[in-house]
């Protein structure tokens, strides 16, 4: 059984899923796992110049395997690869994987794709999981909140998004159509750049966009909007939904289940957001905006999801799904074998390991 330590000194939700993965092989006896809290050098945390990228680092832990080999994983929303971890690892699992700027990198040889990615938590107790609460977070009501997580006994109070909640396959109870985003205030920030302002901006005024046109051609359908801030307030009043409970994990993750048609947008920096992922934990027919990095190896454009570069067109995507439910649930059922293979976490870190070849004929599982 190999021995899997991680190093880790971020508990943030990006990190989630692959944390997830290695508890499940753990709690499988695939692996044994160690966790060691580091304090990340300042050559780490400083490795970019750029302001937007100053706490890339956060997003980043390392798996060392057997003493011998190194798994950097970078799950920021960028592309930018980190220069000093990649020189600092024997291998370097990368999530919005931009292939034409990794051609470019020294290191290229390294990179790997992690593909799609959800926040996820085990479904039993995760003993890891609450040393992270303890240890790495460090105000104390995020700590508590943190270490809370670890037991699934206290579901009903933290709303925990577990593995077998996010994969409970129902089949859809509606013809609802779900989107429901946040709303990123570009001046949170007095350091960044007016492009990165800008980007903000427009990705505000896209959500709005997509929200504006499914409540007007699918006013009995469609379920969601934006979450009320100061930041929807002022760019979108419009588009706010008037349910603050709506946006309750719990309930979310209810009105997930039974709608038919999931809608995705980019993240920050263009990324494929985690609401892409939980569509296709929860077998969903997907529109979204194009997909800008590498989707995941077997997800397949027209079969496992429905691209629009204009609202109009995702608009167009919908109409046409809402006519052909078969077409729903071939992709439904596509989707759901792609989770079991791919997305599932325990599976995704398992098939990292396949694609670097760690353990030869011996594969865990």
């Amino acid at each position: 059984m190999p021995t899997v330590v991680l190093k880790v000194w971020s508990n943030i939700h990006h990190l989630q899923q692959a944390y997830a993965g290695f508890s499940m092989l753990s709690f499988q006896h695939k692996v044994s796992l160690k966790q060691k809290f580091t304090t990340p050098s300042i050559e780490l945390i400083n490795a970019f110049s750029e302001q937007y990228l100053a706490q890339h680092y956060q997003s980043c832990f390392i798996a060392e395997i057997d003493n011998k080999v190194t798994i950097a994983f970078d799950m920021h929303d960028s592309f930018e690869v980190n220069p000093y971890l990649i020189e600092h690892c024997d291998f370097y699992v990368k999530r919005s994987y931009a292939p034409s700027y990794i051609e470019t990198l020294k290191h290229k040889a390294k990179c790997i794709p992690y593909g799609p990615f959800y926040e996820v938590y085990s479904n039993q107790f995760d003993p890891f999981l609450l040393q992270r609460g303890l240890k790495v977070s460090l105000e104390w009501k995020l700590r508590i909140r943190s270490m809370m997580r670890a037991f699934p006994l206290l579901d009903n109070i933290t709303s925990m998004p577990r593995e077998a909640k996010l994969s409970a396959i129902t089949p859809a109870k509606s013809n609802k159509i779900i989107f429901s985003v946040n709303m990123h205030d570009p001046f949170d920030n007095l350091n960044r750049s007016q492009e990165n302002i800008d980007r903000r901006i427009a990705l505000i005024e896209q959500r709005a966009d997509i929200v504006r046109a499914l409540r007007k051609e699918f006013p009995k359908q469609f379920i969601g909007g934006v979450k009320d801030n100061a930041t929807a307030r002022k760019f979108s009043p419009d588009c706010i939904l008037k349910d603050p409970d709506f946006f309750k994990k719990e309930n979310y993750i209810q009105n997930l289940q039974q709608a038919a048609i999931g809608i995705s947008s980019q993240g920050l920096f263009n990324s494929i957001g985690g609401k892409f992922g939980e569509y296709i934990a929860l077998g969903k027919a997907i529109v979204t905006t194009p997909l800008d990095y590498f989707q995941g190896e077997g997800l397949i454009e027209g079969e496992n999801f429905l691209a629009g570069n204009t609202v109009d067109k995702m608009v167009e995507h919908c109409t046409s799904l809402m006519a052909n439910t078969e077409f729903i649930t071939q992709m439904s059922e596509k989707n759901q074998l792609y989770y079991q293979e791919f997305l599932k976490p325990d599976k995704k870190i398992n098939n990292i390991f396949s694609k670097i070849n760690l353990f030869g004929e011996n594969k865990l599982g």
